[in-house]
């Protein structure tokens, strides 16, 4: 409970007190008892669902044997699993599932490794739906008897100003609150100061936070300058002037024309990342990095993109619940709003603080450019692209804007990161001009 961090090196593992005192080590062999079912990176799990558990999005597990094939997913998330390590196994044979507030979708890959694709379904609510205000639950019920036995998954976000030591997610009974809330350590220059039910937002209290519904909270980081992380200044109002940029307002210490320190890995983003920097339309997230693989939300794409398009930015009035029209996105989805562009997850709900699907940046993309394909898309997985998304993901594919996996997956319902989406708005761009 009290550990802050810990180094392995040397086959000791060093752990390292919050108070920064009293270090022990402890050395340790693996009993040859122990089995080895999966890998990630230099990680051993003994069962296919401690490696689900814990793979990233967007990460690959290496199946090592053939007696544990199943595993439960319980949120949302796009992995592959690499079945040439483990004798005899086929794609078929794997059975993985998801929990009942979930669906995944498979898809087999032209060099044999699976995508699984989990993605969450509308939320349930409970027996008795408590009152809900335009920011989250408003009172939640009377303790745990208004959900009827159900229980709600919640996850936490620590976004890309700091790090999560302790539980991304636990299992809440419906009216209950959060009991396993994980430690936060924010990033040099920032300091956390609390979770908020969207990106960004108002600081919630933990403690009397009842939990109606599948629930994400957000890490809640201010700046040197006391600032709100990711939020634009207070002198910098939104006008039709201003070219905005993914959730972070532009850092004016950095240089964007002299390239982000951590794009060495993401060459083929690194022009599209470096032209909008030095246009305003995206901008980075604090000491010259740009966090090229963080996943980017709906109201930042839609924030980029008013940007690129140059979209004139009024007042944040709409017909979202979620959207709080003295938020600073709210400006910005009011736009999208009116230029035809969003039409949100439901007549009453944008989507505020869901990280964006790669399929849903093509259907905004397809909305501005008033386009329509003149085929089906051409992508290995193309049955897994909604059906009110197939027309767009085909269409910025004839255009040249995106072009897939070289597997030739598309991963239509996989998170899109940041450096993606600089990458298919650089291309926006260009076909504009």
């Amino acid at each position: 409970k009290n550990i802050r961090t810990c180094v392995v090196a040397d086959g000791k593992i060093t752990f390292v007190n919050r108070n920064g005192f009293s270090e022990f080590e402890i050395t340790a062999e693996k009993p040859a008892d122990v089995k080895e079912i999966a890998t990630i990176g230099d990680t051993v799990y003994d069962s296919l669902q401690g490696a689900v558990d814990a793979v990233e999005n967007n990460g690959t597990i290496m199946l090592k044997s053939n007696e544990d094939l199943s595993a439960v997913a319980d949120y949302a998330k796009t992995f592959t699993i690499d079945i040439s390590g483990a004798d005899g196994v086929k794609a078929d044979d794997l059975k993985i599932t998801a929990t009942e507030n979930y669906d995944v979708v498979k898809t087999v890959n032209a060099d044999g490794t699976i995508t699984y694709t989990v993605t969450r379904k509308a939320d349930v609510q409970p027996t008795t739906p408590p009152t809900q205000g335009p920011s989250g639950p408003s009172g939640g019920g009377s303790g745990g008897s208004g959900g009827g036995g159900r229980s709600y998954i919640v996850k936490y976000n620590a976004g890309t100003y700091g790090t999560l030591y302790g539980n991304k997610s636990e299992t809440v009974a419906a009216g209950r609150t959060p009991a396993k809330v994980p430690e936060v350590k924010a990033n040099s220059g920032y300091t956390f100061v609390g979770w908020s039910l969207t990106s960004g937002g108002e600081i919630v209290d933990i403690a009397t936070l009842k939990i109606t519904k599948a629930t994400t909270l957000y890490a809640v980081y201010k700046d040197k300058d006391g600032n709100i992380a990711g939020q634009p200044a207070a002198s910098q109002a939104p006008g039709a002037t201003q070219a905005p940029g993914a959730t972070q307002a532009p850092d004016a210490t950095q240089a964007p024309s002299t390239g982000f320190v951590d794009m060495d890995a993401y060459g083929w983003a690194e022009t599209a990342v470096n032209a909008l920097a030095a246009d305003g339309i995206v901008s980075g997230v604090g000491d010259n990095k740009f966090a090229p693989s963080a996943n980017v939300t709906r109201e930042e794409f839609a924030k980029i993109l008013v940007g690129a398009l140059g979209i004139n930015v009024g007042s944040g009035d709409t017909a979202f619940t979620d959207v709080d029209a003295n938020a600073w996105y709210a400006p910005y989805i009011a736009a999208a709003v009116n230029a035809g562009i969003v039409t949100g997850q439901s007549e009453t709900s944008f989507g505020v603080g869901q990280p964006i699907t790669r399929q849903d940046i093509a259907v905004m993309i397809a909305r501005a450019l008033n386009k329509s394909a003149s085929g089906a898309p051409n992508f290995t997985d193309a049955d897994a692209i909604s059906d009110y998304a197939k027309d767009a993901v085909a269409l910025l594919n004839e255009l040249g804007i995106i072009n897939g996996y070289p597997n030739g997956t598309f991963l239509p319902m996989a998170n899109a990161t940041r450096a993606e989406a600089a990458v298919i708005i650089y291309g926006v761009v260009n076909l504009a001009d």
